[in-house]
């Protein structure tokens, strides 16, 4: 009887740990449909990496504040560990070694925590993840441009990929990219279909450059099915002045891909805002050309803070200051009658607001449109003057050409500053 009762126990304790453990093993499966994966490891962590048919144990035995070493088992067989140099793995470099031995590379994708040696890595297999849908130049010189699929399923693979070539097919049918199209490469990361990136917090999320930094790329653009993260609506359900939107910065842009739509594309208004929407975003992205847009709205509601946030960010090819001195000779034009009005519209910046406005308004009612017909340039480039309004908001910057006649405030293409901006750049690449 009591041999019975310890038998029972013993079972009784076996059965709760098998409930209670946890998984001995974070499997990672590499291919390339899909060639990356990323992980946050620590010193209790196992991870186990299934590639080409092979199977890896890899454990992280220490970290510093800028490199992280491993151990690595294929069955029984140690294939590196300690301080062996192919297993240690510095932050921004790929050790080729180990992808030698293995057939996959571990990059760290910040830099490790030393209390409890966190890392986060990203296992991935070598070479090019995307596949080229688009241009055949050198890709080691070429101006290469990634479609990120962001909210597509894994069964919109068709839909997402005729939206990004209609979406490189509008960039090149305006110039001065149309007559740089032999410079370009495009490429799709199908394999991040089913993935939804978090835009919530911030307007660009890390994990969109986890997930494609082993493809070669100079824009990165995150191809987002449905723009605002959670929407069951699409971004065209918002297309107006007060919802529809892209955004980008330095090498990424995030566009609504439903822009690009087959059965949209051919239909105004939404091809000509297709076209209109990347283009702009491109410049923004690919040569750091500012807005040049201007709202009486936006003017009279944030210019009275007198944060003039575009010269955070350095000089900008295609604004400045009246005179506009980067395609004009510096000195202010226009008439008297213009420096008058244009003078007590730009001292409402950072005083005044709805108030200042509409005392001036009060004095001329139609002193916006009067100041921003107004050409304030002398000896300008051919096809430019120094128009006042640009950054949304400041009647203190000054754009090359009126409003919506450039691209980067509306317009249908660039004009003859941002052009000269744009070719420039396009001739460090193909």
């Amino acid at each position: 009887m009591r041999l019975a009762l310890v038998l029972l126990l013993a079972s009784s304790l076996l059965a709760v740990a098998a409930e209670t453990e946890p998984e001995r093993y974070h499997e990672v499966t590499l291919s390339s449909a899909w060639p990356s994966s990323d992980d946050l490891f620590d010193a209790y962590k196992t991870v186990r990496v299934h590639v080409g048919g092979r199977e890896f144990l890899v454990n992280v035995v220490d970290v510093s504040e800028n490199s992280a070493s491993f151990e690595i088992y294929e069955g029984t067989a140690k294939i590196c560990g300690q301080y062996d140099p192919n297993c240690i793995v510095k932050l921004g470099e790929e050790n080729q070694a180990l992808a030698t031995e293995t057939g996959f590379y571990i990059t760290l994708n910040d830099k490790p925590g030393t209390l409890f040696k966190q890392v986060r890595v990203s296992f991935k297999i070598p070479g090019s993840a995307c596949e080229r849908i688009m241009g055949d130049s050198d890709e080691t010189k070429a101006l290469n441009v990634v479609f990120v699929p962001d909210g597509f399923a894994k069964t919109d693979g068709g839909l997402f990929r005729s939206s990004a070539e209609n979406a490189a097919e509008a960039l090149l049918s305006v110039e001065p990219f149309k007559s740089n199209a032999a410079r370009f490469n495009f490429y799709v990361a199908d394999f991040a279909l089913g993935k939804r990136f978090d835009f919530k917090r911030y307007w660009w999320d890390p994990a969109v450059d986890d997930t494609v930094r082993s493809c070669r790329r100079t824009i990165t653009v995150a191809f987002s099915k449905y723009y605002f993260l959670g929407e069951a609506q699409g971004a065209l359900a918002h297309a107006d002045n007060s919802g529809f939107s892209a955004v980008s910065q330095r090498g990424r842009i995030r566009i609504p891909s439903e822009l690009f739509w087959d059965e949209e594309v051919g239909i105004d208004p939404f091809k000509g805002l297709g076209e209109q929407t990347i283009t702009h975003e491109f410049g923004h992205a690919f040569a750091r050309l500012a807005d040049e847009y201007f709202f009486e709205s936006s003017f009279a509601e944030y210019a009275a803070t007198g944060k003039n946030w575009y010269y955070d960010y350095g000089r900008l090819s295609n604004i400045g200051e009246i005179g506009c001195t980067g395609w004009c000779s510096g000195e202010a034009g226009g008439s008297d009658e213009c420096r008058m009005w244009w003078s007590r519209l730009a001292a409402c910046e950072g005083s005044g607001g709805y108030d200042c406005l509409n005392q001036v308004k009060g004095e001329k009612s139609n002193v916006i449109d009067f100041v921003l017909s107004c050409d304030f340039g002398k000896g300008c480039e051919e096809g430019t003057g120094c128009y006042a309004g640009a950054g949304y908001e400041y009647m203190s910057l000054f754009k090359p050409v009126p409003e919506e006649e450039c691209i980067m405030s509306g317009g249908k293409s660039f004009c003859p500053v941002c052009t000269a901006v744009l070719e420039q750049k396009l001739r460090e690449y193909g």
